[in-house]
């Protein structure tokens, strides 16, 4: 153990822990607090050390230890180290006579010792890092960081003004940082940046901004009733700041709406581009297939006020799909098609398709001669209808099957029903209950399957007024007795 005045604390290193084994770890005392230090190197565990503080060279000296070694070790806290680790701006072209440009400097700390800073201002070189400062007013942020403790970083803010007769051209941006390391009282300063900021000064009039919208970056897919986010890439062709001020993302029909998110960008300097996100929720009764969007962006000139905004159409976009889950229990399991099927390519589902995504081993329907018909896998596959029943038999276990797909058109609600029986299901997701339906079908009963407490699928008949009524489900098939051929509308 000893003094280190430097930073008027007490070193510990090594000794033995309860169980008796050398330790190698050092400790720095303040006098309220004890802080275990991480030195690049170490000597060896020991105890039974002799360390001293040498005040000529402002170190401490440890030497020896048991068991017998006869090494020497030297302690010695890295001073304040300053850098500059980059400087950025929000513009790449910047007229002559620009005002309230920000610019920004990374400044770290790399060594262990705390730096007050003294001094932070930016240096602006041209080609063959010729100095044009004098062409540049550059003013300091009250809010930026006075101090660095040891091995952090600072991000200083600034902000310039360009003169009417500053040099045009390609111009580089340096941060010009100096302090005081707080332990030894030495000076600290850097200059060079690793990844500088640059922009072009131009000489006459700045353009006014041009916004350039990029693609709608969204889910290819999403269904009713699902929150999704997408982002549009907008940059500013012209050389004048877009100050923007309302960023709107529309989707013509019903059933989308879109908020943008905290944090869109407020402006766009000239050369810049930025990224606006937003939120979308897709409503019930949102207009299922192809949508497309309309980006409006409100923004003006800065300086100068004029109009700077832009709505337009954007490419790309989102396909909206209803969405429905089959429930499926071991055996036969009467379903319908509340929607037009499809696969996640966007082709339309055949019974093939579907016997394959339910596990199903066989597909029955009822034909026009009101015969039921089962097809295997393997067999010539055949297109599902709207408002149809068909009979799923699938294998243990019980399951869930998720359908996605667009909506009907109006005229499937719809059904051709003829005597004696019926296999009719709503080809929309139904408000309706059993005995409405039954009613509408003229019919006497109605039986339909459900998938049981032990995973399997059973019948049940609704027979008024035997039994109760119930709500009709979608997804679900029925059989009715229909005493005559009639069109069914669905109730």
């Amino acid at each position: 153990m000893t003094g280190y005045s430097p930073v008027a604390r007490i070193v510990v290193y090594g000794g033995t822990d309860l169980a008796g084994a050398n330790l190698d770890d050092t400790w720095e005392w303040t006098g309220a607090n004890w802080t275990r230090m991480s030195p690049p190197s170490s000597p060896s565990a020991r105890k039974e050390i002799a360390f001293a503080y040498d005040s000529w060279r402002g170190r401490a000296l440890l030497f020896g230890g048991y068991p017998r070694i006869g090494d020497t070790w030297v302690y010695s806290r890295s001073a304040a180290t300053l850098g500059v680790v980059a400087t950025e701006t929000t513009t790449g072209v910047v007229p002559r006579g620009r005002t309230g440009l920000m610019v920004t400097a990374r400044v770290v700390n790399a060594g262990a010792n705390a730096v007050g800073l003294t001094t932070a201002t930016l240096r602006f070189l041209g080609v063959n890092s010729v100095d044009r400062s004098s062409g540049y007013t550059v003013s300091a942020a009250r809010s930026n960081a006075s101090s660095l403790s040891g091995n952090s970083s600072a991000l200083l803010t600034f902000t310039v003004d360009v003169a009417s007769g500053a040099a045009v051209g390609w111009t580089t941006i340096q941060a010009l940082v100096g302090g005081t390391d707080l332990v030894t009282n030495r000076s600290s300063s850097a200059s060079v940046a690793d990844q500088p900021a640059s922009f072009t000064v131009t000489a006459g009039p700045a353009t006014p901004p041009a916004l350039v919208f990029g693609r709608l970056q969204a889910p290819a897919r999403v269904s009713v009733d699902e929150t999704f986010f997408a982002t549009v890439a907008v940059a500013n062709s012209g050389e004048t700041t877009a100050a923007v001020s309302s960023a709107v993302l529309g989707f013509p029909g019903v059933g989308l709406s879109a908020s943008a998110l905290a944090g869109n960008p407020s402006q766009l300097g000239g050369g810049a581009s930025g990224r606006f996100r937003f939120r979308i929720e897709v409503l019930s009764g949102a207009a299922t297939g192809d949508r497309t969007a309309t980006l409006a962006l409100v923004a003006t000139a800065v300086p100068g006020g004029e109009t700077a905004g832009r709505t337009q159409p954007l490419t790309g976009t989102v396909r909206v799909l209803l969405a429905v889950s089959l429930g499926l229990g071991a055996g036969p399991n009467l379903i319908s098609l509340p929607l037009v099927p499809e696969t996640t390519s966007g082709q339309r589902l055949d019974s093939a398709g579907l016997m394959q995504l339910t596990s199903a081993t066989a597909l029955g329907r009822l034909r026009a001669d009101r015969r039921f018909e089962f097809l295997l896998p393997g067999t010539t596959p055949i297109s599902l209808g709207s408002g149809e029943a068909y009979v799923l038999l699938c294998q243990p276990p019980a399951r869930a099957v998720r359908l996605e797909g667009l909506a009907w058109p109006d005229a499937a609600r719809s059904q051709t029903v003829k005597p004696p029986i019926a296999a009719v299901g709503y080809p929309f997701v139904p408000s309706a209950t059993l005995e409405d339906l039954r009613s509408a079908a003229g019919a006497s009963y109605i039986v339909e399957t459900r998938v049981g407490r032990d995973g399997r699928s059973r019948y049940e008949i609704y027979l008024p007024p035997t039994t109760p009524t119930s709500s009709a489900r979608a997804g679900a098939g029925y059989l009715l007795n229909v005493p005559l051929e009639k069109t069914l509308r669905f109730p």
